[in-house]
């Protein structure tokens, strides 16, 4: 795969999926270590990867978020943030959820990539969110941290 590989994995099914510096998303057996596919974004991947047995969510720093299908990497849809995007996106009640460096946290619609809700923080978003109970729980680098409730209809 090459370069410093920064980005945590995800797994779909028997396929491990890695983030490059280069801005490429690997998709690798697990048992034969054979390369499934390989999806190029337009910036490095930091941001850890995030899947169900369906569909890819991975950040970049070409500023998007986009959502690959897990059988081959064909990309389904993209969605273009404000800033640059560490963050791994969490799955939850037919949402993803991902923060960026526009000091925004991002709520879409899983399925179509349309934005459903953001919240806007004072600092930069690095820390990736995490969700429990329908709560969605992260910080940025003021030093503020956040538990914001979400809903199935609208968010935040």
């Amino acid at each position: 795969i090459g370069g410093n590989l920064v980005s945590s994995p995800a797994v779909s099914g028997n396929t491990v999926l890695l983030g490059a510096p280069d801005g490429r998303v690997h998709a690798v057996d697990i048992r034969s270590g054979e390369i499934r596919w390989i999806f190029r974004t337009g910036g490095s991947v930091k941001s850890a990867l995030a899947a169900d047995s369906e569909r890819v969510y991975v950040g970049s720093n070409d500023r998007h978020l986009y959502c690959l299908a897990a059988s081959d990497g064909s990309l389904i849809w993209k969605f273009k943030s404000g800033g640059f995007i560490f963050t791994r996106p969490v799955i939850a009640a037919g949402k993803v959820f991902f923060g960026s460096y526009d000091q925004t946290m991002y709520c879409l619609d899983a399925q179509s990539g349309e934005l459903v809700d953001r919240f806007i923080t004072g600092g930069k978003i690095y820390s990736s969110p995490d969700g429990a109970d329908g709560y969605l729980l992260f910080g940025n680098n003021a030093g503020e941290f956040f538990c914001l409730a979400y809903a199935y209809e609208k968010s935040f």
